[in-house]
């Protein structure tokens, strides 16, 4: 991308979407992972700084291999996302990501990179965001989602986005399952969809969700203190520790 293609994108982003507070940081460089292979077919791995404009979570640069076409990467972890045919495909896609509800911003690492580039959603939200450029070019009429039930699902997805972006189970889901006192006592950790989970235990618990007599509850603020309270309960049972453990909600 040269000096005046950089100069045209900031004057067009400063005349057309500074009154809709559109998140444009000024040109800038982002350190890009490249893979190399030498001579001997050895492959490696090497950083690069690649100039371009910052868009929120995301950065608009020249690709390096085909200079006709621009990328879209993910800013903080230099990892593509998607080709466009020109700056303006580029700058749509750059709003209908970000503002469409994609949690690029809360990914930090690589791990949290994979677990939403799984999210089918993810890849939905990218192909709706192409074929409604293509289609506002040939002046087309954008189909559009504003029904209840396609709103819903829209936030629905967007909500499992997140949490695969903050590593949070969804709602409803068990995510830890023992048994303690020869089977007698279940132990059951139900994760509540907003990064905290329910810990439970039950006299009777194969007897079914209506015959069910719960024993103890406790609610805790994260997945990870639910399982250890209950991964602690196992290890007091197996010790022949009878009394209960009082644990503060953590």
């Amino acid at each position: 991308m040269d000096n005046l293609e950089l100069r045209a994108l900031a004057y067009f982003t400063k005349r057309l979407m500074k009154d809709i507070n559109v998140p444009w940081k000024r040109i800038t460089l982002m350190n890009m992972s490249v893979d190399t292979r030498d001579a001997g077919g050895v492959m490696s791995t090497s950083m690069i700084r690649v100039p371009g404009m910052r868009y929120g979570a995301l950065f608009i640069h020249q690709d390096t291999d085909t200079p006709d076409l621009y990328s879209v990467s993910h800013y903080e972890l230099g990892l593509w996302i998607s080709y466009a045919a020109s700056l303006h495909e580029a700058i749509y896609i750059c709003g209908a990501l970000e503002f469409g509800g994609v949690p690029w911003d809360l990914i930090e690492d690589l791990a949290g990179w994979q677990r939403i580039k799984a999210t089918k959603w993810v890849e939905e939200a990218l192909t709706q965001a192409k074929r409604a450029f293509r289609q506002a070019e040939i002046n087309e009429a954008v189909p559009h989602n504003h029904t209840p039930h396609e709103r819903l699902k829209h936030l629905v997805d967007q909500a499992d986005a997140i949490r695969a972006a903050m590593n949070i189970t969804g709602p409803n889901k068990i995510i830890y399952l023992d048994g303690v006192d020869g089977g007698d006592t279940t132990i059951v950790v139900t994760a509540n969809g907003q990064g905290g989970a329910d810990y439970e235990e039950f006299g009777d618990y194969n007897a079914g969700p209506n015959n069910r007599h719960q024993l103890e509850c406790i609610s805790f603020e994260t997945e990870a203190a639910a399982i250890a309270h209950a991964e602690a309960r196992v290890e007091r049972a197996q010790r022949g520790i009878t009394e209960p453990e009082y644990t503060v909600p953590a």
